[in-house]
């Protein structure tokens, strides 16, 4: 008599094609769903609206987001001057905030157009920061500003984890720059 061959149901388990198999049916599942959210993200951006005819069969056109005012000589921060900042992500690490940064970024924005500089990079070195007077709500960080060739000595005063005045001075310490308090997460000097 010959021994029984094995059928689907009373085959012996494998249990290395059985993981093999698993694992492909699971990348088949997550293909799938990657497809689907494909599928849906393309759709939703294709549903945009579509301009209206007008009486005259011309469609209407869909209109645009509002330009930015354009910046007034009374406010020469917001000239679209393209400033490459290097080194001033270290005031992070020196407790100051990213609120605060954006104060200073903002504040020699202002600088440079206020002094009429076609200034292309301004490089923050020698990050120095006082000891907290416990009597003062204000901190203050000095360091040295090379606006492209231009040396200049800062000063940044800040507080309230969002406010913040800069001072530049020149090679001889005379101070050529007071911003003012700047606070643009509250909309202070903005």
């Amino acid at each position: 008599m010959q021994p029984e061959q094995p059928t689907p149901l009373n085959q012996p388990l494998q249990p290395n094609r059985n993981r093999r198999i698993a694992i492909i049916a699971a990348s088949a599942v997550f293909v799938l769903a990657i497809i689907a959210i494909a599928i849906a993200t393309s759709s939703s951006l294709q549903s945009k609206p579509k301009a209206s005819p007008t009486p005259t069969g011309n469609p209407t056109p869909t209109p645009l987001a509002t330009p930015a005012p354009t910046p007034t000589p009374s406010d020469p921060a917001k000239a679209p001057a393209v400033i490459n900042f290097l080194g001033t992500d270290s005031f992070l690490e020196y407790g100051i905030t990213a609120d605060q940064l954006d104060d200073i970024k903002f504040a020699f924005k202002k600088y440079v157009a206020s002094a009429k500089l076609s200034t292309q990079t301004i490089t923050v070195t020698n990050i120095v920061i006082a000891p907290h007077d416990p009597n003062s709500d204000t901190d203050t960080a000095t360091f040295t500003a090379a606006l492209d060739n231009l040396t200049l000595g800062g000063r940044f005063d800040y507080s309230n984890l969002t406010a913040g005045r800069l001072y530049l001075t020149n090679s001889a310490g005379t101070q050529i720059f007071d911003s003012g308090t700047i606070d643009l997460y509250n909309g202070v000097g903005d």
